[in-house]
C-alpha cells in the first residue's frame, strides 16, 4: 500500500488548490504517469504517481484547498484490501469532501461550488474566466470529471446569459493571470520579509575570464554551486525552527514572465558540467515562460539567483525566498580598470549581493562563501 500525498509545491504563504484526478477510483496506476493536478496560484501542474497500484480511498475533490504532505488517496498492490477505517475517515470524516460539501459555498468573486455528493468544483482557469466575464458559477452544471466546471462550461453559460460581460481578449485574460501571480508573490514576499532576518554581503566579481568560456548565468550558477559544494555548512534550508543541511545543490532561477515572477529550480547543479547546466537553466526558464512548472520546481532550494544584469542595475538587495536561506542578486557587468601589478587593464566586473537568513548563517560563514566564489570566478580553469 502506498499513500498518495500532496507534494511540497507552491511557495510559503500560497494556497494550493486540488484541481482534478486524472485517474478514476479503482483504476490501475503506473509509477510516473500523471495522477492528479494542482493549482499553486502561480501555475497548474500535473503530479505524477510515486508508485504503482490500484487507486482507492480518494480524499480530495476539485476545488479543495490542500496542504503539503496531506494524504489524499492510496494505491493498493496486488491482493491488498482497502482499510475500512481509513476509507471511512477519508470519505466520511468531519473534514472530508462530503462533509464540507453539505452546503454550497458562495462569494462575490464566485468561488468553488461543491456538490452534495462531495465532487464537482471549479477548475482555477474556469474560475478566472467566470470572474472576467461576470458570470455566476452557482447556476452552472459542470461537464468535467466528477462534475468539475471547466472553461468550456463557463463559455457555454456566457452564450445563454445576456447579463454576462463580453468575451475578454487575450490581454484581459493575461492581466487576470498576472494579477493572481502578483497576489501569490505578495503573500510569499510578505511572509519571507516578516519572518526572515536579512543581512547582505557584496562582492565585486571579475567575470572576464569566465565569460570567455560560457554565458553569464551559467558561469555564476556553476561557480556558486561549486562554492556551496566546498562549503557544505552553507548549503541549508530552514525547516521548522532550525537550519537543515541539504544533500545536493539545488538552485532557484527567478524568471520574469508575462504572468509574473516565477521560480523554477535546477536540481543537482553541483553534478552538471557547463553544457549540462546551460541546458538545465534554459529548460527551467522555458517551463516558467510556458506556465509548465513541475512539482520538483517547488520546495526548498540551496539558493535562488535573481539576475538583473540585463537592465541598468548595478546592485540590489533581494528578498530571501523562504524556506531558502540565501538569494544571490546579480547586477550588470561593466568594464572597469584593474591594476595587474604592472599596468591598468580593462576587466569585466559585476556586483553580486548575497542576501542571507541570519538565523541560519552568520556573517563570517557568508563571507567565506563569497571569498570562494570570488576565487572561482577569477580563476575559472575548473570550468568544463
Amino acid at each position: 500500500m502506498i499513500e498518495i500525498v500532496v507534494p511540497a509545491v507552491g511557495e510559503v504563504g500560497m494556497e494550493v488548490t486540488f484541481v482534478a484526478w486524472l485517474k478514476e477510483p479503482g483504476d490501475d496506476v503506473i509509477e510516473g504517469e500523471p495522477l492528479f493536478q494542482l493549482d499553486t496560484q502561480k501555475t497548474l501542474l500535473d503530479v505524477e504517481a510515486v508508485g504503482s497500484g490500484r487507486l482507492t480511498s480518494i480524499a480530495a475533490s476539485p476545488g479543495d484547498l490542500v496542504e503539503h504532505h496531506q494524504v489524499i488517496a492510496r494505491l493498493l498492490g496486488v491482493g491488498e484490501v482497502e482499510s475500512a477505517v481509513f476509507a471511512a475517515t477519508a470519505l466520511d470524516g468531519p473534514d472530508a469532501p462530503g462533509a464540507v460539501a453539505a452546503a454550497t459555498e458562495e462569494s462575490a468573486a464566485g468561488t468553488a461550488v461543491v456538490t452534495t455528493a462531495g465532487r464537482g468544483g471549479v477548475s482555477p482557469r474556469a474560475r478566472r474566466l467566470a470572474e472576467a466575464l461576470g458570470i455566476d458559477l452557482g447556476g452552472i452544471s459542470g461537464t468535467g470529471g466528477d462534475g468539475l466546471i471547466t472553461e468550456s462550461d463557463v463559455r457555454a453559460a456566457r452564450v445563454s446569459s445576456p447579463a454576462a460581460s463580453p468575451e475578454p481578449g487575450i490581454e484581459a485574460v493575461a492581466a487576470a493571470r498576472a494579477e493572481q501571480t502578483r497576489r501569490a508573490v505578495a503573500a510569499m514576499t510578505s511572509t519571507s520579509w516578516r519572518t526572515v532576518p536579512h543581512f547582505y554581503v557584496t562582492l565585486d566579481a571579475d567575470l572576464t575570464d569566465g565569460l570567455a568560456k560560457t554565458r553569464p548565468t551559467t558561469l555564476i550558477c556553476a561557480a556558486i554551486a561549486r562554492a556551496l559544494r566546498e562549503h557544505p555548512e552553507c548549503n541549508l534550508e530552514w525547516s521548522g525552527d532550525r537550519p537543515v543541511r541539504r544533500s545536493s545543490v539545488d538552485l532557484g532561477i527567478l524568471v520574469d514572465t508575462p504572468a509574473g515572477l516565477l521560480l523554477p529550480a535546477v536540481r543537482g547543479a553541483e553534478s552538471l558540467d557547463a553544457t549540462g547546466l546551460t541546458v538545465a537553466i534554459a529548460e527551467a526558464v522555458d517551463r516558467a515562460k510556458r506556465g509548465l512548472l513541475r512539482a520538483d520546481d517547488f520546495g526548498a532550494r540551496s539558493l535562488s539567483i535573481s539576475n538583473l544584469g540585463m537592465f541598468a542595475v548595478d546592485q540590489f538587495d533581494g528578498v530571501v525566498a523562504a524556506p531558502d536561506t540565501m538569494l544571490l542578486g546579480v547586477g550588470r557587468a561593466r568594464p572597469e580598470p584593474r591594476w595587474d601589478g604592472t599596468t591598468w587593464v580593462p576587466r569585466t566586473i559585476a556586483k553580486l549581493t548575497l542576501s542571507v537568513d541570519h538565523r541560519a548563517l552568520d556573517g563570517a560563514a557568508a563571507a567565506r562563501l563569497l571569498t570562494t566564489l570570488e576565487r572561482l570566478l577569477q580563476e575559472p580553469s575548473w570550468l568544463t
